[in-house]
């Protein structure tokens, strides 16, 4: 409320906008969020504003190229020190790319070993070597948790295990000929195991750290000889039992038919990447054991601006991977961040990265189990003439395949939005939060602030309408206003910076402000259109509707101003620019009082509020520490020359954080600074003080007069060895 009485109604915050309602959608905006409906507006967590939705810019080359094949795979792995280790183009090596280097060496071949295990030409008769007629076939590689690098081979029906600590030649795990075995892709757990899929018999394997095979298999049968005694342990014979791998049988969907990767996934379950290269799109199984437990479907599933449809087309875009990565929770700062407004809510959300089966980008998403579909993280992972040997996954970066050498996946900042959509604030009237509501028949709204960026050649028109009815409000027509304009100094509210520190060098941040036209009614409602340039879009973080109006003509002319009705419409707009004006000189001076307390005084004017009290803030210290100061000055001048005193000065600089427990007696030695008085320390050294750089050892000593003049008055101060240049 201002001096004049005006009041507003405020919509601020995800929970407001989400009331509103999208492009003539029945559902409000939170629903249509939370079900990832994908409406034309978003909320963004990151600026706190709600904008037209952001969409991934579809790469596309300038000559057309046909999908991958399938057999371009290979497998890939990085190891803990930085090394890759990937399978050759002939499938019958594996090679070797240091950290940091550009050129690949040969690690190992099939061949290696045929030539150890010749016998030596000594001249004597001996059994001549025949080479095998079936050389290795490798496919699947990873290297696990304990430094063990695994590869597979189809020919030898079995894994070659080598040990890349201890070295030497590699042990060949085979698995019975009875049983089939063919490897295709393989991935590392994080319990030190690993996952093989056997796409030509559509199943999967489990081996655990110690590479033992992790099956279900049947009971074992009971001993004929079996104890006379009630309740002793019966006797059993074990049973002899094959090696069974997981079928991926089908469940509520049908199974997989052309699986082409595996990931591990939590609580011990895994995620089987199918594409079939007669479908338009990928579907991720996922299982625990031979049980389907879900089926995530990619037909659909990101919305792209497609170069095709010209500047800001858009258009549904569904996903055929030729290799996939899954992450538990967002990766780190080395590799991309989930920033869609609906992965916001997804707590420690299952992340899919998914490289398209025609090489160009990689898509993200994360997994929604609440709504059992994958939610478009919307980065732009464009993929820079990919081989498609593999998209590896180390630590929390992503690799792919460039030549010879492994690259970093980069998410590249060329933002796409929606071009344009309508917003419409509730007419719903259960609660006063849900509707604005002046209280007031007739009532005059006043103006409509709306704390904004507004880039150039993206804009922001409202209309409006109001009733004293709530039935005949959705029966009024629009009227349109006028279009805002920013207020170039910032916002009606007194003290107040919607933009506090943020960057406000952004052309079209600030306050924009209109005058309601012909707006008479107890209920009001707005419909703003937000339209951007596809590559900008306007943001709003706040709209405040003032009412009721108060008029000058009104208040302060005679009644004939007011006779003729045009004449007096005309003079009220014209007369509210000057009560705008003075209205917000009169606004601050009366809160003048905000000046004056460190708690509200705005950041800019603390400096100024410390020199009320004869102190220079130090300009390396945040607003929080510069509040506190200057709200306990008083209580630490009285402090100066004490031992808290020197302790809590010191602990300003250096604590990440300060509160009140900086005077809390108990807490006066807690902290990450010590003082050590010497004259304490005269007789009995300083470790018992806590000194821990004193060279003697405790215990009593004999002290002389220059023991006790070395000591007086003097103390130490200790602080962390952690401190940065500037601390």
């Amino acid at each position: 409320m201002d001096v004049n009485q005006t009041k507003f109604h405020l919509l601020y915050g995800p929970d407001d906008w989400g009331r509103c309602h999208a492009d003539g959608s029945e559902q409000p905006l939170a629903e249509l969020w939370r079900a990832h409906q994908d409406p034309a507006l978003e909320w963004d967590e990151a600026t706190r504003t709600l904008r037209l939705t952001r969409t991934v810019p579809l790469f596309r080359r300038a000559k057309r190229t046909p999908p991958l094949e399938r057999a371009s795979r290979r497998g890939a792995d990085q190891d803990r020190y930085g090394n890759w280790y990937f399978i050759d183009e002939a499938e019958t090596g594996v090679r070797f790319l240091p950290y940091a280097a550009r050129r690949s060496q040969p690690f190992w071949q099939v061949d290696d070993l045929s030539a150890s295990c010749a016998p030596e030409d000594t001249g004597a008769f001996a059994p001549k070597h025949q080479p095998s007629q079936r050389p290795g076939l490798l496919r699947g590689l990873a290297v696990t948790t304990r430094h063990y690098l695994v590869v597979g081979d189809v020919h030898q029906h079995g894994l070659w295990i080598f040990d890349l600590h201890g070295g030497g030649a590699p042990l060949l795990l085979r698995w019975p000929a009875e049983v089939d075995f063919a490897p295709w892709d393989m991935v590392a757990t994080p319990d030190g195991g690993v996952l093989i899929l056997d796409r030509d018999h559509l199943s999967y394997w489990v081996l655990d750290a110690d590479f033992r095979l992790m099956a279900q298999v049947e009971d074992a049968n009971e001993s004929p000889f079996q104890p006379t005694e009630a309740g002793a342990r019966r006797n059993v014979e074990p049973v002899a039992a094959m090696p069974e791998g997981y079928v991926l049988a089908a469940g509520a969907s049908a199974a997989p038919a052309s699986p082409v990767s595996i990931e591990p996934g939590p609580d011990g379950t895994v995620f089987i990447l199918d594409t079939v290269p007669s479908r338009p799109y990928s579907i991720i199984y996922e299982y625990s054991g031979a049980s389907q437990l879900a089926a995530y479907s990619l037909e659909d599933a990101v919305r792209v601006t497609d170069p095709e449809l010209g500047e800001g087309g858009t258009r549904l875009f569904s996903v055929a991977a030729h290799d996939f990565v899954h992450f538990r929770g967002v990766l780190g700062a080395g590799g991309m961040a989930a920033s869609s407004p609906g992965a916001a809510a997804i707590a420690g959300p299952s992340v899919f990265y998914l490289a398209e089966r025609d090489g160009n980008q990689v898509m993200a998403f994360a997994l929604d189990r609440s709504q059992g579909q994958l939610v478009d993280l919307r980065e732009y992972l464009p993929l820079r003439r990919w081989e498609g040997k593999a998209l590896a996954g180390a630590g929390e970066r992503l690799f792919y395949d460039f030549s010879d050498r492994w690259v970093p996946l980069q998410a590249l900042v060329e933002c796409q939005y929606m071009g344009r959509a309508v917003l419409t604030t509730p007419i719903a009237f259960a609660s006063p939060s849900s509707s604005m509501d002046s209280g007031q028949p007739g009532c005059v709204w006043h103006r409509l602030m709306l704390d904004a960026r507004i880039p150039p050649g993206t804009t922001v028109t409202v209309r409006a309408r109001a009733a004293d009815e709530p039935d005949l409000l959705a029966q009024g027509g629009w009227l349109q206003q006028p279009s805002p304009y920013r207020r170039s100094a910032g916002a009606e509210l007194p003290y107040y910076d919607p933009w506090a520190g943020e960057l406000q060098a952004l052309e079209g941040t600030g306050t924009w402000e209109l005058l309601f036209q012909e707006v008479r009614g107890r209920y009001l409602q707005l419909e703003l259109t937000l339209v951007g340039t596809g590559r900008s879009t306007p943001a709003l973080r706040a709209a405040r509707a003032w009412f009721p109006r108060f008029s000058y003509l009104e208040q302060y002319l005679p009644a004939i101003y007011r006779e003729e009705p045009g004449p007096a419409s005309f003079l009220e707009r014209w007369l509210a620019n000057f009560e705008g004006f003075y209205t917000n000189l009169e606004d601050a001076i009366e809160a003048a009082a905000t000046l004056f307390d460190p708690r509200t005084a705005p950041p800019d004017t603390l400096d100024w509020l410390g020199c009320w009290l004869g102190v220079v803030l130090d300009p390396l210290w945040d607003e929080a520490r510069r509040r506190f100061f200057i709200r306990h000055a008083d209580r630490l001048y009285r402090q100066r020359g004490t031992v808290p005193g020197v302790l809590t000065a010191v602990r300003l600089y250096v604590d990440t954080q300060v509160d009140e427990s900086l005077f809390d007696p108990a807490c006066l030695a807690r902290g990450r600074v010590r003082l050590v008085e010497h004259f304490r320390t005269r007789d009995i050294g300083g470790l018992v003080y806590g000194d821990p750089t004193a060279g003697d050892e405790p215990g009593l000593r004999p002290v002389t007069y220059a023991d006790v003049v070395d000591a007086a008055h003097r103390f130490s101060v200790l602080v962390p060895h952690d401190l940065g240049d500037e601390q």
